[in-house]
């Protein structure tokens, strides 16, 4: 190989990652989690719409046709990749519907992002109710006063956690920290919500609900990491 084919091939690369950096920073993510969204799942998704746009008439809104899909698709394909912690984050999504759509307005396509990312939280909210045992006429005020006063107070540990420079150190342990004091606290307040007990008699959340628990402080945590992207 001559010179010039390696400087050819070394300026492709600086290229490359300068390219993936950039994504990385837009999204707000790890360089690694970037890589893999643009170079696997961007693939992966593009496939499947392109398989669902040919089966529906040409005719259909492409923009509902990509809402519904995405809604459909993207979580399961971000898990496979070990990444579904990004499905609310908007700045991921936004990059998405770009790609897969590259005629759609920046006003519609945060529109789309919007509902994808309700839906997110719709999901997760409907899992936690379910495994909490919430009764049918506490769930409005569960998912429309609890929750978002929940994803606030974490929103705004995080912040602090980011600005005190604490954002990469210890996951578990900030997770633990807002699982015992703010989600079991608020939900001790609340007859209406099951109780579990440790061998000591304290709160805690069952596998189930804390798992569950873990996905939505992830994906607010990512939320946050967007807005300083």
């Amino acid at each position: 190989m001559t010179d010039d084919m390696l400087t050819k091939d070394n300026s492709s690369v600086s290229k490359k990652l300068e390219g993936l950096h950039k994504i990385a920073r837009f999204m707000g993510i790890d360089p690694d989690d970037a890589d893999t969204i643009a170079s696997e799942i961007l693939p992966v998704l593009r496939r499947k719409f392109a398989v669902l746009f040919d089966s529906n008439s040409k005719s259909a809104n492409l923009e509902i046709l990509l809402l519904q899909f995405l809604q459909d698709e993207a979580h399961n394909v971000l898990a496979n990749y070990a990444l579904a912690h990004h499905q609310s984050n908007k700045k991921v999504l936004l990059f998405l519907v770009k790609k897969l759509h590259p005629a759609v307005t920046d006003l519609r396509a945060k529109q789309i992002v919007d509902k994808l990312v309700q839906h997110a939280d719709q999901n997760l909210a409907d899992q936690l109710s379910t495994v909490l045992g919430i009764q049918d006429e506490y769930i409005t005020d569960f998912k429309t006063n609890i929750l978002p006063r929940l994803k606030k107070h974490t929103k705004t540990m995080y912040r602090k956690r980011i600005k005190n420079g604490g954002a990469d150190k210890d996951s578990d342990s900030f997770n633990l920290f807002i699982i015992t004091n703010i989600f079991i606290d608020e939900f001790e307040n609340h007859t209406y919500i099951r109780s579990d007990t440790d061998q000591n008699n304290q709160a805690i959340l069952l596998p189930d609900a804390e798992s569950i628990v873990n996905k939505m402080i992830a994906a607010w945590k990512n939320e946050v990491m967007a807005e300083k992207a």
